[in-house]
């Protein structure tokens, strides 16, 4: 059982900027609270941030309840889930959660900035006693047991810069904040008149994301050593993070994306529903398959 208290921040946050897929400029505010969730509010609404919420896994986690729906909120919970904000309510007066510059370093900032506060409640942790792997065809997601947070993560893609790539580390506040935290999302040039299309990515800029041809990457160079595969962790991160608690324990991650992430975190909360959230939840099953 892994125990210590629970913590939200100092202050209000504010921040304002545009939709990567909805183009609207957003404004939104991240307010301390004591109830021990991740609340997002929009129009009167309350949405929690769990596994149950998600309403679309398409190229981002959108989370609905109570006739709202936000989408693009996987960077935010990311941050929170990284730098242990266990409690917080983000309002929000759009239909998306920024993009920024593509990554989750506006949070990390802002959050350093506020600085954070323990609650008098205990953070618990999502822990397994057992392994269980979620898979997709070639893609998998496996949760092993761990006393620290540690993930491995491989990413491959037919390009030059992403065939076959792995990096392993322990996750840590400092190493979000360095290293996952400022990596920046990405594309592929030749995907983003289809994309747009289909009414996509109307905020996507090249100040909001690296995009790749053939070749290598044609708006800049990489801000880290493989920003595209840290990127991905930094999703895995935040989608994971809707299992309602922090995760302690090993996760290997083989090309996994937002909906298989999602059906990672639904299933292995699933498998521990009915036991106490204060003991090390156990896998009741080794192996699930998917067909996406």
């Amino acid at each position: 059982m892994y125990c210590m208290k629970m913590q939200t921040i100092k202050d209000d946050i504010r921040l304002e900027g545009v939709g990567l897929h909805s183009g609207k400029t957003v404004k939104l505010t991240i307010r301390p609270s004591d109830h021990g969730k991740i609340v997002f509010l929009s129009g009167g609404s309350r949405i929690e941030a769990v596994f149950r919420n998600v309403v679309d896994t398409t190229l981002a986690v959108s989370l609905g309840a109570e006739g709202r729906v936000i989408s693009t909120v996987e960077h935010l919970l990311s941050a929170l889930h990284a730098k242990g904000i266990g409690s917080a309510e983000i309002e929000v007066n759009g239909p998306e959660i920024p993009i920024f510059d593509g990554s989750a370093k506006i949070y990390i900032d802002a959050i350093n900035s506020v600085g954070k506060e323990r609650l008098d409640i205990d953070q618990v942790f999502f822990t397994v006693k057992k392994p269980l792997e979620i898979r997709a065809h070639d893609k998998y997601v496996l949760f092993l047991p761990g006393d620290k947070f540690q993930i491995k993560y491989t990413i491959s893609f037919d390009h030059p810069l992403l065939d076959r790539i792995t990096e392993e580390y322990a996750v840590t506040e400092d190493l979000f904040d360095k290293e996952i935290g400022i990596s920046r999302t990405f594309t592929f040039l030749n995907v983003i008149s289809d994309l747009k299309e289909k009414g996509l990515i109307k905020g996507g800029s090249f100040d909001n994301a690296l995009v790749l041809d053939g070749n290598g990457i044609v708006n800049g160079e990489e801000r880290i050593k493989n920003e595209c595969l840290k990127h991905k962790v930094l999703d895995l991160l935040g989608d994971i993070y809707l299992l309602g608690l922090p995760f302690r324990g090993k996760i290997i991650a083989y090309k996994s994306g937002h909906h298989l992430n999602w059906r990672a975190a639904k299933t292995l909360a699933e498998a521990g529903k009915e036991r106490p959230l204060r003991k090390p939840l156990f896998a009741a099953r080794t192996a699930v398959h998917y067909d996406r």
